[in-house]
């Protein structure tokens, strides 16, 4: 496992529009979770844009159930402007993923106070 300090890096994959919930995710690893900062990443990627090959890495890969029960899995490869795409079952069987639920949809902070086109 990848570590600095007492800091262990794990990638969290989930499915648009979810968010990682990190309460939840810190529950399933039994650790504390924080996000990495762009000058914190150690890969050959740019930040925020690692392929989800963690055990390239040394990394554990957690994906939420959601993904997991797409057909295939479209993720970042290593740019903000590439992607690649696999088969869920090709990508499974290779980094052989955790997968729990720790994603919800994403808070609405308007709310009530979102106004309509017709109005």
């Amino acid at each position: 496992m990848t570590t600095a300090g007492e800091w262990m890096f794990v990638l969290a994959l989930v499915a648009p529009p979810l968010a990682v919930v990190l309460a939840l995710l810190a529950m399933g690893i039994s650790a504390f979770v924080h996000i990495l900062r762009p000058v914190e990443t150690r890969a050959h990627a740019h930040a925020s844009a690692m392929p989800a090959f963690g055990p390239l890495y040394e990394q554990p890969v957690f994906v939420d159930v959601a993904l997991a029960e797409e057909p295939e899995i479209v993720f970042n490869a290593g740019t903000h402007t590439e992607a690649t795409s696999m088969p869920w079952a090709d990508f499974s069987a290779s980094v052989r993923p955790i997968v729990g639920r720790f994603a919800h949809p994403p808070h609405d902070h308007v709310g009530e106070f979102r106004l309509s086109y017709r109005e």
